[in-house]
């Protein structure tokens, strides 16, 4: 005699099918994922010592293959930001600095605040650099740079606008 259940008949679940085990494919993914992981940390590292020994374009370079291999990594973009601005090219390093803060998907990431003004104010926009580092001072209050650094930004674009009012007054 068959016994009836109060639950709907269901058909096993097959292993493909299956959310606990892994397809060869997934398994391949995992493996070239690792592999791409494991050979950007190498290139960052190996970018991080060019950095240091002040060789920074080789250091970009470095930065660049790296994120190619592993383009979700803010921390990439942060260091090559970083390369970019020691070689005198801001807009650049300006660019890479907002992309690692999408990548990062925290607008609120000190760091990344910081750099973005030390760019702004490379390219001599003082009063976006103050609101940027005014931005990573209220998630860092207690970090000395960054309080110096806003204050050297005010202080210039203070200066910059009196210049440019004691210019345009003049006859």
């Amino acid at each position: 005699v068959a016994t009836e259940s109060a639950e709907p008949y269901q058909a096993p679940v097959s292993a493909k099918e299956s959310d606990d085990i892994p397809t060869p494919s997934d398994i391949v993914d995992d493996a070239v994922e690792l592999a791409a992981q494991a050979t950007a940390t190498r290139l960052k590292d190996d970018g991080n010592k060019l950095f240091a020994q002040k060789k920074y374009v080789d250091s970009i370079d470095l930065y660049t293959e790296a994120i190619g291999l592993t383009p979700r990594d803010p921390l990439l973009y942060s260091n090559r930001c970083a390369a970019l601005l020691a070689a005198g090219r801001a807009a650049d390093a300006l660019r890479d600095i907002r992309l690692a803060k999408v990548v990062r998907l925290k607008p609120d990431w000190p760091k990344a605040l910081f750099r973005e003004g030390q760019c702004l104010e490379a390219l001599k926009r003082y009063e976006d650099a103050a609101c940027a580092m005014w931005a990573a001072m209220q998630i860092a209050p207690d970090d000395k740079l960054i309080k110096k650094r806003f204050q050297n930004c005010v202080k210039r674009g203070r200066e910059e606008f009196q210049a440019s009012g004691a210019a345009t007054s003049s006859p």
